[in-house]
């Protein structure tokens, strides 16, 4: 009898641990995902100094309003890494002062459509300027692509993510992920984590990397790049403005054509291009690398922006 009733316990109690195993796991799942999620959203921006002032200049668009003055503009400047480093930022807004105040957001791997749609949710927000300025190489401008979950965190709004999604013909396994990364910081934000962390730890392989991963794209000539420039013009001036802003274009100086089916997009379209240096006229000493202009590069594309702001 003792032993029947031992072999009776035994099956009752396995599935009782069992369970109380189970729950424990999944306890301690979500208490690591609250932490990791924790550290994305209080704590990247305090190691990053990229997301750091990712954020400040999202913030600082995000307070932009049209000029009450007829005799000073307010100007929203937009685009990647060259604007970043191609543009002095102090030295154009003490050029263009009095008549122009501007305020940068720039996000390092954005193209078009990263903008279109940002742009779209900020004035959405409320965010006014009198001109918009954006600034991209003709790759990217006709480009069909998105930063990913990055954008669709910190650059879109919810309504943006499925039209954004269909335009950079994203699956529906892209898509639910866009979603995800839009309400959880840590999902849109690993690759920045991860990034930092090899910068910590491994600088020297990620630059190694990043050399051996990065190409130039190939461009259209003109008579094939100028339609598609058009459309894309069309597209952001009509965003402009329905919402009561001028667009400019600014065309960066980098060794790769297109710059002239740009000029010739903006002249059909009625969208200002300013194009201060040509492409293709500088030599590698205005150059970090061959691609993004240097410190000397920067200063000398800054006065030549002025003088186009102020014609």
């Amino acid at each position: 009898m003792l032993s029947s009733i031992s072999s009776s316990e035994q099956p009752a109690t396995a599935p009782a641990r069992i369970r109380r195993t189970t729950w424990a796991l999944f306890a301690c799942a979500l208490l690591l995902y609250a932490f990791a999620e924790a550290v994305a959203r209080f704590g990247l921006e305090h190691v990053s100094r990229i997301h750091h002032r990712i954020l400040q200049e999202a913030n600082a668009a995000g307070e932009l309003r049209q000029s009450a003055s007829a005799s000073s503009k307010t100007v929203l400047l937009l685009g990647n890494s060259l604007l970043l480093e191609g543009v002095d930022i102090p030295q154009l807004n003490a050029g263009l002062q009095p008549r122009f105040r501007t305020q940068r957001f720039a996000v390092e791997q954005t193209q078009f459509l990263d903008w279109y749609y940002a742009l779209q949710a900020m004035f959405r927000r409320g965010v006014r300027a009198d001109l918009i300025v954006l600034c991209l190489n003709p790759p990217q401008l006709i480009s069909d692509q998105v930063r990913g979950d990055f954008s669709a965190h910190v650059l879109f709004d919810l309504q943006d993510i499925w039209p954004a999604s269909r335009d950079s013909g994203a699956d529906f396994t892209r898509t639910s992920g866009y979603y995800l990364a839009h309400f959880s910081a840590f999902y849109a934000t690993r690759s920045e984590m991860r990034s930092v962390l090899m910068h910590k730890l491994a600088n020297p392989v990620q630059e190694m990397w990043h050399q051996a991963v990065t190409t130039m794209a190939t461009i259209p000539d003109d008579s094939a790049l100028t339609p598609l420039v058009e459309t894309q013009l069309r597209r952001f001036d009509q965003l402009c403005r329905r919402y009561g802003a001028d667009l400019r274009f600014l065309v960066p100086p980098t060794h790769q054509s297109g710059d002239g089916a740009i000029l010739q997009a903006g002249a059909h379209t009625g969208v200002r291009v300013l194009r201060p240096i040509p492409n293709g006229s500088l030599s590698g000493d205005y150059y970090r690398d061959s691609f993004h202009l240097n410190a000397r590069g920067a200063d000398l594309f800054t006065k030549a922006i002025i003088g186009e702001m102020l014609k």
